[in-house]
This record gives C-alpha cells, sequence and structure tokens, in this order.
C-alpha cells in the first residue's frame, strides 16, 4: 500500500509539472510575440517622432517666412494677379502644414496611446517571465523530490527483500536450532537411560556377589570351628619350627605383607587366595565401574581336613574384606565386629595386626607357649568374624544401598558447603580490609566528612557481619 500511494503521488505530481510546462510554453511564445510587436512599435514611434521634428521644423520655418511677410497691400488693377496668386498659395500651403501638423499629432498621440499598451504589455510579460523562472525553479524542485521518492522507493523494496530474506534465515536457524535439541534431548535420553540401566546392572552384580560371599562364608564356618578345635584340642599340639631365626623372617615377612599393603589377598582355610579369586566387586568412581574376576569356588570341608597341617606360622583366619569406594572417593574396608551376636555388625575399618595378633607387641623369639596361645585366639577371632560375617550380610546389602542412594545427596551438600565457604573467605577478606579502612581514620577530630565516612564504614561492617553470620548459619544447617 505505501508504494502504491507513493506511485500515485508520482503520477499526480508530473501530470501538474506537464501542465506547467505547457503554460510556460505559452507565456514564452507570448513573450516573443509581444517583444517584436514592442520592438516594431517603438521603431515607429521613433519614425514619428523624427516626422514630427520635420515638420514642426518646416512649420516653424513658414511661421517665420509668414511672420516676415509685408502687409498685404491691394494692388492696383493695373498690375498683373502674380502678387495675389503667390499669396493664395503661402495661405494654402499654411493651411496644408496645420493640418499635416494637426494629423502628425494626433497620430503622436496614438502612438503614445499604443506606446502606453506596449508598456502595460511588456509588464506582463516580464511578470509571465518572472513566473516563468519561478515556475522553473518549482519544476527544478520537483523532480528533485521526484527523484527522492525514486530513491526513497526503491531503498524500501530493497529493505522489504531484505527483512524477508533476513526472516527466512531466522526460520531456516530456528529450525536448525531446534531439530539440534531435540537430537541431543534423544541423545541425552538414551545415554540417561544406558547411564540407568548401567547402574542397576552394577547394583544387581553386586547383590549377587555379597550373595556369593554369604554362602561362601557360611561354608567357611565349619571349616574354621573344625580348625578351631584341632588348635585348641590338647590332642593336637602344635608344632614349634626348629629354626627360630626363620620362624622371625616369616613372622615379620607376615606382618608387613599381610597388614601394611592393603590390596593383599585374604587368608581363608589356612591358605592365602590369590589376585583371581578375589570377588568381583564393582567400584563406584564417578559413575564408572571397574569389575574384577569372580571367586573360584572354596575347597570343601571334607578337602580341607584332608590336607596336611605344616609346621607355618600362625595366620589371621578371616572372611575376604570388601573394599569399595564411595562416591566421593574415599575407600572404606568392610570388616565384621569380632564381638559375636550383635547385629548389623558390620563396620568400616581395617583391623590392626595388634587386635588379633598379641604376640606382635612382644619380641620376635617369644616362646613357644605364648606362640601357641596366639594361634588359638587367632582361631577364635576368625570363627567370631565367621559368625558375624554370615548374620550381617543383610546390613552389607542395606549399607551398600544407602551409599548409592544417598551419594548424589551428598555430593550436591558437599558442593553447597563448598561454595558457602568461598563466599565466607571472600566476606572474610572484605571485612578485613573494611577493618584496615576504619583503622586509618583519625579518632578524635577531623570535621563531618571524617564522621560521616566512619558511620558508611560502620554500616558497611553491620552489614558484612550480619551475611557472615547468615552464611555461618546455613553451613551449620548442612552440616548437620
Amino acid at each position: 500500500p505505501t508504494s502504491i500511494s507513493i506511485n500515485l503521488d508520482i503520477f499526480l505530481l508530473t501530470s501538474a509539472l506537464l501542465e506547467q510546462q505547457k503554460e510556460i510554453e505559452f507565456l514564452t511564445t507570448t513573450l516573443d510575440g509581444l517583444s517584436d510587436e514592442r520592438t516594431e512599435l517603438l521603431r515607429r514611434l521613433k519614425e514619428a517622432e523624427e516626422q514630427s521634428e520635420l515638420d514642426k521644423e518646416r512649420l516653424t520655418q513658414a511661421r517665420a517666412v509668414a511672420a516676415a511677410l509685408p502687409v498685404v497691400v491691394p494692388l492696383p488693377v493695373s498690375q498683373d494677379g502674380s502678387e495675389e496668386e503667390r499669396h493664395r498659395q503661402q495661405r494654402e500651403e499654411i493651411e496644408f502644414l496645420t493640418m499635416t501638423v494637426d494629423q502628425l499629432s494626433d497620430e503622436k498621440a496614438e502612438l503614445y496611446a499604443r506606446l502606453a499598451e506596449e508598456k502595460v504589455g511588456l509588464m506582463w510579460a516580464i511578470l509571465g517571465f518572472s513566473v516563468l523562472a519561478k515556475s522553473e525553479r518549482a519544476a527544478n524542485d520537483v523532480n528533485d523530490v521526484l527523484e527522492k521518492l525514486k530513491n526513497a522507493n526503491d531503498l524500501a523494496r530493497n529493505l522489504t527483500e531484505e527483512n524477508e530474506n533476513l526472516r527466512e534465515e531466522i526460520e531456516r536457524r530456528d529450525n536448525s536450532v531446534r531439530e539440534e535439541d531435540e537430537y541431543y534431548k534423544a541423545q541425552l535420553d538414551e545415554k540417561q537411560n544406558e547411564i540407568d540401566r548401567a547402574k542397576n546392572r552394577v547394583l544387581q552384580s553386586t547383590l549377587e556377589q555379597l550373595m556369593k560371599v554369604n554362602s561362601m562364608n557360611n561354608a567357611s564356618i565349619g571349616n574354621n570351628a573344625n580348625n578351631a578345635n584341632n588348635i585348641l584340642s590338647p590332642a593336637a599340639p602344635v608344632p614349634i619350627p626348629d629354626n627360630i631365626e626363620n620362624l622371625e623372617g616369616r613372622r615379620y615377612s607376615r606382618r608387613d605383607s599381610t597388614y601394611s599393603s592393603p590390596t593383599s589377598p585374604p587368608i581363608i582355610n589356612g591358605r592365602r587366595m590369590s589376585f583371581s579369586e578375589r570377588p568381583q566387586i564393582s567400584l563406584f568412581t564417578n559413575g564408572s565401574a571397574e569389575e574384577y574376576p569372580p571367586y573360584q569356588q572354596p575347597p570343601s570341608p571334607s578337602s580341607a581336613s584332608m590336607q596336611p597341617q605344616t609346621p607355618t606360622t600362625p595366620t589371621h583366619q578371616r572372611r575376604p574384606s570388601l573394599s569399595t569406594t564411595t562416591p566421593f572417593g574415599r575407600s572404606n574396608s568392610l570388616a565384621t565386629d569380632p564381638t559375636p551376636g550383635t547385629p548389623n555388625s558390620q563396620t568400616f575399618f581395617r583391623q590392626t595386626p595388634q587386635q588379633d595378633y598379641p604376640w606382635y607387641e612382644g619380641e620376635a623369639t617369644s616362646p613357644p607357649n605364648r606362640h601357641r596361645n596366639s594361634m588359638a585366639r587367632a582361631s577364635s577371632g576368625s570363627l567370631r568374624s565367621s559368625t558375624g560375617s554370615a548374620m550381617g550380610s543383610n546390613g552389607i546389602v542395606a549399607s551398600l544401598i544407602s551409599a548409592y542412594e544417598g551419594g548424589s545427596k551428598r555430593q550436591e551438600k558437599q558442593k553447597q558447603i563448598d561454595e558457602l565457604d568461598a563466599e565466607l573467605r571472600a566476606l572474610t577478606k572484605e571485612k578485613e580490609q573494611i577493618q584496615q579502612d576504619y583503622s586509618k581514620l583519625p579518632i578524635s577530630g577531623g570535621g563531618p566528612t571524617s564522621r560521616r565516612r566512619r558511620e558508611e564504614i560502620e554500616e558497611q561492617l553491620d552489614e558484612v557481619d550480619s551475611r557472615l553470620s547468615k552464611i555461618k548459619l546455613r553451613m551449620r544447617a548442612l552440616v548437620n
């Protein structure tokens, strides 16, 4: 609609301009004709003036001649009539000259009237010429306006096309962004489903391994009881090795290798398990699971009882420890409480060798009877540990499930605590800076400027203290 109205205005202005040009041409033609007539009238007026001057001169001469003539005296009859004829001719010439002068005067008046009319026409022609000049200037202005309107129309058309192109580009990019968003959402949903399935598999595998460990512990209870009875029975004395020095070396090497290394294999039924027999336990490390090969089946009680008793140093018989890594990166060892009969007796700690092997507190060259009593205590502690592990397998499962479900909450709480701690440190630095500024103020005097500055700093200190109190309360609530 805007372009149509602009084109209509241009058409109307063009029509008006053409009409003005026609009027200008007509006025120009009329002015040219009037100029020619004026020139002719001026020429004729000049000729009439010249003729009038000549007639005036002739009339003046005639009047002078007439005035110079003597008084006419009637001539005698005897004389001929030549003198009268001459006077009559002179009078006729005077009358003719007078008539000519009158005619010339009338013609002069007529010419003056026509000259006045020509002057009026010339004035109108000059006025028309000025109007023509103004019309030409108006035409030039109209041409400039038309040119500007044309340029504006072209610019509006170009801007409209550019706007359409930009709108199409925006729509195309919106569609592409929407498609990418939908694609990434689908990928995210798929990855989340995979993560959920992996977590379920990991949890199921962990529960299966715990059930296997529980069954193995139940199977090993009888073996531990038989070993303890054999050790405590007076009919089965423990042989004392001949070489005490070798025994000391084995004690210290066993102590160093068994208890100083957290990755040493456990001892079951009098023998140390290899790394290939460790349970398949998933290590939760940032959502990834590292699996170990499953246990091999332990030897049956009959085969264990058929094995010969070799004279070796007493070893701590216990069930395999379950080591997991929590989402916070801390390694916990699931061990059993040596006190029997307590429900959910699983605690997260690693037993030290002094708790189950009292003979390590003394010298390496301890007497044989003390060595025998230590072996009895070790067997009894192993039996109690196995019994407690069988009674608390459900507690292990519950602990793992609760740790698995509460990991994200602990991470979120830890993140909030870290943020509050950073904010607390920043506010503490700000408070120190404000206190330094406050210490620079004079104690007394200084005028109203110092008092106003002191009041501002005190308000800042109050605000910082209030924020610090709020942050401390939030941190205390998160920690509790």
